[in-house]
């Protein structure tokens, strides 16, 4: 037996398998409990959220008027509750027990980041039974730029790519699971909205989607229906309040525009670009549908995703991860099509690689250059 022909075969066994997805598992979990003690920015907004909502206070009061002041520096709360009721359990524990609500509000995070990466290898490895796709999946998933070159971990947003890889996952089998799934990655972070559209022409019950969507809606909000006051802040305070923002963090197309053609005046087209970035990709993804016959619920949302964060004014450190799971599950079904052409699937292969360690290196460097000055003014961009 040669060398090649027993790699091969070490390669294919059962057991081999199980014992990479398990080493590539623990060490990512093991990335990221090295940061277990590690305190974000938002790490006080969150705990004075949950400490205010148990107390039974509309926290959604104070994040209005901290918008009408201005003041997007230490703006409260701005999300619809779903984290309130997740994190309220391990706050009152951190009453209970010597372990700080720094540590424990970070389980879920962590057991919804662990899911996403084995849904990710879940669906890919569906598509063709290739087991070294899907661990790749799951690889570009878990040792992300922003945990390995950025070195933190401090996000929220594997929580609402979780559900939204559901809701994508079920999206053309069973609405009922679709609308559902949908309804919570929205309240856990909005940037799904740009999705609606495409849930809307996938969905087979379009009826039966939207009521469910409405229903996890309407139960989400129930604590804060006391008045017509108290509903009207939180409206306004989870959702509405976003679309007074202007630039924020580092947005692509600001920072593309200044380094190649010199432009200081981005800051000027900020507002129309919000409503720009929210349309042109479900533009271009239903154009993608009609009149290219792509059909692929994973290279529509990519596409959508794709020109959110290109065309957003407001771009932070983690906006890309929600582009990773429909990037790598999309790009895949993409390249398939054209495996006939190729014949031999091994350039498939290679060229999938490839473009997954693009998109990873892309990311990696934006994160690296992220602290280099970079601000906005009313004369426009300043470096």
């Amino acid at each position: 037996m040669n060398l090649k022909t027993f790699l091969l075969k070490v390669f294919d066994q059962k057991y081999f398998k199980i014992f990479l997805i398990f080493t590539v598992i623990l060490l990512g979990s093991y990335l990221r409990i090295l940061h277990i003690l590690e305190k974000g920015g938002d790490y006080e907004t969150y705990r004075n959220a949950v400490s205010q909502f148990l107390k039974g206070k509309n926290i959604y009061e104070n994040t209005v008027k901290s918008y009408i002041k201005g003041d997007e520096e230490s703006h409260g709360y701005a999300y619809f509750p779903t984290l309130l009721y997740l994190y309220s359990p391990f706050y009152m524990l951190s009453k209970k027990i010597d372990i700080s609500f720094n540590v424990l509000y970070k389980i879920p995070v962590f057991i919804a980041d662990l899911a996403t990466g084995l849904l990710i290898f879940s669906i890919l490895f569906k598509k063709e039974k290739n087991f070294y796709i899907g661990l790749l999946g799951l690889v570009f998933w878990l040792f992300n730029p922003h945990l390995i070159v950025k070195n933190t971990y401090v996000l929220t947003e594997p929580l609402g790519i979780f559900f939204m890889l559901l809701a994508l996952r079920y999206l053309g089998d069973d609405d009922i699971k679709s609308g559902i799934f949908y309804a919570l990655s929205f309240s856990f972070k909005s940037f799904s909205l740009v999705l609606f559209p495409l849930f809307l022409l996938k969905s087979k019950n379009k009826f039966k989607y939207l009521i469910f969507c409405l229903l996890i809606f309407l139960v989400i909000s129930i604590p804060f229906m006391h008045s017509y006051k108290d509903f009207l802040y939180y409206l306004e305070g989870s959702f509405l309040v976003h679309g007074s923002r202007g630039a924020q963090g580092r947005p692509l197309l600001g920072y593309l525009s200044y380094q190649i053609y010199k432009s200081k005046y981005y800051v000027l087209i900020t507002q129309p670009l919000k409503y720009i970035s929210l349309i042109s990709g479900t533009v271009i993804s239903f154009f993608l549908y009609f009149k290219r016959k792509i059909s692929d619920k994973y290279i529509m949302s990519a596409t959508a995703l794709f020109f959110l964060f290109t065309l957003s004014p407001v771009f932070t450190k983690t906006y890309l991860l929600w582009l990773f799971p429909s990037y790598s599950i999309g790009l895949y079904e993409y390249l398939l099509s054209y495996k006939n052409k190729y014949g031999n699937g091994n350039r498939i292969y290679v060229l999938y690689f490839l473009l997954l360690l693009f998109f990873w290196g892309f990311y990696g460097y934006y994160l690296k250059i992220w602290d280099t000055n970079f601000a906005f003014s009313e004369d426009g961009i300043n470096f």
